[in-house]
């Protein structure tokens, strides 16, 4: 029986992987792909491309010395990324809360809320203050005041002209367009008529699954936990009971929104193979062990970061 359970635990690992895409509100950014190529445990290799613009065709026989087709280069570079999450946690519960015909279904349960209470918000959390960051840096944030009538309104009419200043910065190009708002803006849009007005319902897809979402204007309107919306975050080292997880930094903000192409980047991870380990094997007690592993990071187009914007508090 042993055996039997540590090969379902085993199946858990995919699982676990496939929810970490479609359970968490920044998935998407797993369907990106990069190219990445794993070199080694944590590093991961990407390639950017860069090549020349279009010029003019010189027809055959004018006596130019360049006819035909002008010349154009393109250039590959493989620029080495260093994934900054190595997060883990040992998972044990004891022998006597099952016999060995249910451990493998209370492993399960143990290893799905632990995908759904604590890896899903730590890894949005730790996206979505990254895509801030970059904001910040490239002085593409704006700070409105929800505590006050006309601090609403205003933050209402800067999020609706930051989707255009999203649209500028990328072109007006065909691209799908991600907001994500916390409870407080997406209280505020959804009670505006104005804005109500102009919102759809359209597919979108994540991780392979079908999604249904509010869409404004073509903008894919995300809603996220408010826990998960901060500038920034300690992500605790899990010594203790009480240093574990993550939390927001004490000087933190409130971010209200953050608007940006959906290809601006990608969620990049590796989940190690589960370990799993019997009572019998167990030296430190009379439990089951689960051992859980992952490297991940999100990782953002150099050439890309300019088309992030953010409301914050």
């Amino acid at each position: 029986m042993a055996n039997s359970w540590k090969s379902d635990v085993s199946r858990y690992t995919s699982e676990i992987d496939k929810a970490i895409v479609q359970g968490s509100k920044t998935g998407m950014f797993a369907d990106n792909n990069f190219g990445a190529k794993f070199a080694g445990t944590k590093n991961v290799i990407i390639p950017e491309i860069t090549m020349s613009g279009m010029g003019n065709y010189v027809r055959v026989g004018n006596g130019l010395e360049n006819e035909g087709y002008p010349k154009g280069n393109i250039a590959t570079d493989y620029v080495t990324y260093t994934l900054n999450q190595d997060r883990s946690r040992q998972l044990v519960f004891d022998a006597m809360d099952a016999d060995e015909s249910g451990i493998a279904n209370l492993a399960g349960k143990i290893t799905g809320e632990f995908t759904r209470n604590h890896i899903i918000p730590e890894v949005d959390a730790y996206n979505l203050s990254t895509l801030f960051g970059i904001a910040t840096e490239k002085a593409h944030t704006n700070t409105v005041d929800t505590a006050t009538d006309a601090g609403q309104k205003k933050a209402v009419t800067s999020f609706v002209d930051m989707i255009t200043d999203v649209e500028e910065a990328v072109g007006f190009e065909n691209e799908d367009l991600i907001a994500f708002v916390d409870k407080k803006m997406w209280n505020l849009l959804m009670n505006t008529d104005k804005f109500t007005r102009q919102i759809n319902v359209s597919n979108f897809k994540q991780g392979g699954v079908d999604m249904r979402v509010r869409d404004f204007n073509g903008v894919r309107l995300i809603r996220v936990d408010s826990t998960r919306m901060k500038s920034g975050y300690d992500f605790l080292d899990g010594n203790t009971i009480e240093d574990s997880g993550f939390k927001a930094k004490e000087d933190a903000t409130s971010v209200r929104s953050l608007i940006l192409p959906k290809s601006v980047a990608c969620f990049v991870k590796k989940l190690d193979e589960l370990k799993v380990f019997t009572p019998k094997e167990n030296q430190n007690g009379n439990g089951y062990v689960i051992d859980f592993h992952m490297y991940y990071d999100l990782l953002v187009k150099k050439s890309r970061k300019g088309t992030i914007f953010a409301l914050h508090e």
